[in-house]
């Protein structure tokens, strides 16, 4: 058995023309099927939170985004090409703790902007084995659908909120209680199912604490992080305070002072030395027992960067020698 959390019918961006029965189930992730013809108007992008248990085989056909491979949900009035706005954002927002939806605004969209229409885009990142290899890479995706029911924006965005809401939620841990207006703009759904999804507060906005040795290895640790980890915590909405460390043992002694309640977890980007220094600093502190709890992750930027093999190996994820640094 399953439970869906949120039920619609939405066109695709940029094909209109293509319409998706569209569902979100929890503990399973965001499924969707391309219907062979064009809903009726009543259904056309209604939304309806559901809260039932059905059964998981009915949706086999369909294509799905696993959570475990979801990283964040955005709002839009256009969509623009992803990686122009999320480096741009992240450029220039990256210090920011704001958790509301993002409306963004482009003209050199794919197509023409229709000024009533609002989107809502997922961004996953699946495992895909290589061509001709044992590895495993994740791939991003990245599905947008459009909300048009209604003739005005505010009323199209309340609902594409409505399931960047419920599937933010759901990413952390908990499903949130919102108004799931219908195709007419009403608060109750048009097939008159009117019960809310289980409310629990969500987790407060995640913040990283993100250390760069820029002369690890070949040098390119802080070009990978600026090119390749900076749209993926752009897309997961996942805020950072960046430190690019300038001496040895600058990490060590800033974990072991900093005051670590203020991120939910490290990132290091460089060889192993880096990783060496900060697990030092946080067995240094007077309250080493609680701070070596604080979440670890390690993005390879050195020569051989042995331990970040060694834990993809543990973990049974295949890795390939040096991709992050080509």
């Amino acid at each position: 058995m399953a439970k869906v959390l949120l039920d619609g019918t939405f066109s695709s961006h940029p094909v209109h023309n293509a319409f998706f029965h569209v569902v979100l189930i929890e503990n399973r992730g965001l499924c969707y099927k391309k219907l062979k013809s064009p809903p009726p108007p009543l259904l056309s992008s209604g939304t309806c939170e559901l809260a039932q248990l059905v059964d998981s085989n009915q949706y086999d056909q369909y294509e799905c985004l696993e959570a475990n491979d979801i990283v964040g949900c955005q709002c839009m009035r256009d969509p623009i090409p992803s990686q122009q706005l999320l480096q741009e954002k992240s450029l220039t927002s990256s210090g920011s703790d704001s958790a509301e939806p993002n409306v963004e605004v482009s003209g050199t969209g794919q197509s023409a902007p229709i000024p009533h229409v609002a989107y809502f885009c997922v961004y996953s990142y699946p495992l895909r084995k290589q061509l001709f290899s044992k590895c495993m890479r994740r791939k991003r995706i990245s599905v947008t659908f459009s909300v048009d029911s209604n003739d005005n924006f505010g009323d199209n965005l309340k609902v594409a909120q409505t399931w960047c809401s419920a599937i933010r939620c759901m990413l952390h841990g908990g499903a949130q209680a919102v108004s799931a207006p219908s195709s007419n703009g009403d608060s109750e759904c048009q097939n008159g199912v009117t019960e809310k999804i289980p409310c629990q507060v969500c987790p407060l906005q995640r913040k990283l604490l993100v250390l760069v040795n820029p002369h690890s290895g070949p040098g390119k640790a802080l070009r990978i992080f600026q090119e390749r980890i900076v749209p993926v915590l752009a897309e997961a909405e996942v805020s950072y305070d960046l430190i690019v460390t300038d001496k040895a043992k600058f990490a060590q002694e800033h974990v072991r002072s900093a005051n670590l309640n203020r991120w939910t977890g490290i990132v290091i980007v460089s060889g192993d030395g880096l990783v060496y220094e900060v697990i030092n600093g946080l067995m240094e502190r007077p309250d080493w027992q609680l701070a070596i709890q604080i979440p670890i992750g390690v993005i390879p930027g050195g020569s051989g960067n042995g331990l970040a093999k060694a834990i993809g190996y543990a973990s049974k994820y295949a890795v390939h020698s040096n991709r992050l640094a080509k």
